[in-house]
């Protein structure tokens, strides 16, 4: 009996076991899933939202060029031979017959004479040097990527990068000018890391905090986001600042937006490269791809290196002739609107006054609204008292003018009022201002005429 339930006890124990374990490989198995389905990208790759969904990585200690297509959470990788320059390291000189190492893009597609004597008929200019790029003596020369007219060797080139003709052709799918990055490193081209999401929302809240101060902070806001060492150049920030006090003032604001935004690794560099929008209610303007190179200090992150790319229509365009521009736009868009919608505004306003509507009445008045020392609540108050002793109300407005100033919207136009206890006859100035889609009345002047 005993050996009975020994046994069965054996068996119970065993079945739990069995059970226990197969819980076990079922965990396993989730957890390898949950593994296996976190985001991988290429190493020196956080985080590509661009146009691209390639990067091009040179691996100088292989001679090897490993291509990169990110595809959902994975990464698709090819490989090819390639070709650098003679000498081993990274570019110290002009004319060295070195290849530079770094993240950098494409901003060229050179074909037939445009490209330079022994580099093939199809060539890709790279973006070196970048503004990181410092104590280089010598005049260097632009970095090509070239398809090789001659057979291709390990390390022989004078500082470029070479492939097979029919590599490069093929590429031509792949590459984005202005957003396709290659890295060039010494190894490790084909490695695989999972996305640092901690360094990235990092990121992420450094690059909202400097489109911010570029959007509605102050000048020393805005070099507070930058080395000592790399102090940008900010000739143009007081017609800037000009610019975005002179769009408020007419009910517009300006500010920039950030879109497309990827972020790459370079030793203890970050690059972002993004596209900066500027937009003005409605209206925006491309200003083209930006690219800052960020790297952490004792103090938090800061901008060593600052460049303005390219927009789709090929040429950067500077912020404040941008903002300029826009205010154009907005001062004509804001007299349009004021000739179609003011003349409904008098009407309803009209009407709401001499039914006694005050809540409607009031609707028509901005929260700024001051008149004769009295703001929006006491105006009303006000109109409310006389309508409650003066019935029958009328209003006949004749001749309404719409003004603009520079800062202002004016409506002048003559007022017949009659009641049952007061009459007059005046000419009346509205100053109105735009709240969004709407016009609202900010001040109101009445002269007996």
């Amino acid at each position: 009996m005993r050996f009975f339930q020994h046994d069965v006890f054996f068996k119970r124990s065993w079945a739990g076991c069995l059970a226990a374990f197969a819980g076990t490989l079922v965990w396993l198995a989730s957890w390898n899933a949950q593994a296996a389905a976190k985001t991988q990208r290429p190493c020196g790759v956080l985080v590509m939202e661009g146009q691209s969904k390639t990067v091009l990585v040179v691996e100088k200690k292989t001679q090897t060029l490993f291509i990169h297509t990110i595809d959902g959470d994975g990464v698709k990788t090819r490989k090819a031979a390639c070709s650098t320059g003679k000498e081993p390291g990274d570019k110290k000189m002009a004319d060295d017959s070195r290849t530079p190492e770094g993240v950098y893009f494409f901003d060229a597609r050179l074909t037939g004479r445009k490209v330079p004597k022994g580099f093939g008929n199809l060539a890709y200019r790279l973006d070196y040097p970048s503004s990181v790029d410092t104590g280089i003596s010598g005049k260097i020369k632009p970095l090509l990527f070239y398809g090789s007219s001659r057979a291709l060797k390990p390390m022989d080139t004078s500082g470029g990068i070479a492939v097979e003709k029919a590599v490069i052709q093929e590429l031509q799918e792949d590459i984005v000018l202005e957003d396709t990055a290659m890295i060039i490193v010494e190894d490790k081209g084909d490695c695989l890391n999972e996305i640092n999401e901690g360094l990235v929302k990092d990121l992420d809240r450094f690059l909202a905090v400097w489109v911010k101060s570029l959007s509605e902070g102050t000048y020393h806001e805005m070099l507070g986001h930058y080395s000592s060492d790399s102090m940008p150049d900010m000739g143009w920030w007081n017609e800037w600042r000009t610019n975005r006090a002179n769009a408020r003032q007419i009910g517009v604001s300006l500010a920039c937006a950030v879109s497309e935004r990827s972020y790459y690794t370079d030793s203890d560099l970050y690059v972002a490269l993004f596209r900066l929008t500027l937009v003005a209610g409605e209206t925006s303007r491309d200003l083209g791809m930006r690219k800052l190179f960020i790297r952490q200090e004792k103090d938090g992150y800061r901008i060593v290196g600052d460049e303005t790319r390219k927009t789709e229509k090929g040429a950067s365009v500077p912020l404040a002739s941008a903002s300029r521009t826009l205010c154009k736009a907005a001062e004509v868009e804001r007299k349009d609107s004021a000739r179609q919608d003011i003349p409904g505004l008098l009407e309803g306003w009209k009407a709401a006054w001499a039914s006694g509507d005050m809540d409607s009445y009031a609707s028509y008045y901005s929260e700024s609204f001051k008149s004769s020392g009295l703001n929006k609540k006491a105006w009303v108050e006000k109109k409310r008292k006389l309508g409650n002793v003066n019935r029958n109300i009328e209003i006949t407005i004749e001749k309404p003018q719409v003004q603009f100033r520079k800062n202002k919207t004016l409506v002048r136009f003559r007022e017949i009022f009659k009641s049952s206890g007061y009459s007059s006859r005046g000419m009346k100035t509205l100053v109105l201002v735009r709240e969004g889609e709407d016009w609202k009345i900010q001040s109101e002047d009445w002269v007996k005429k």
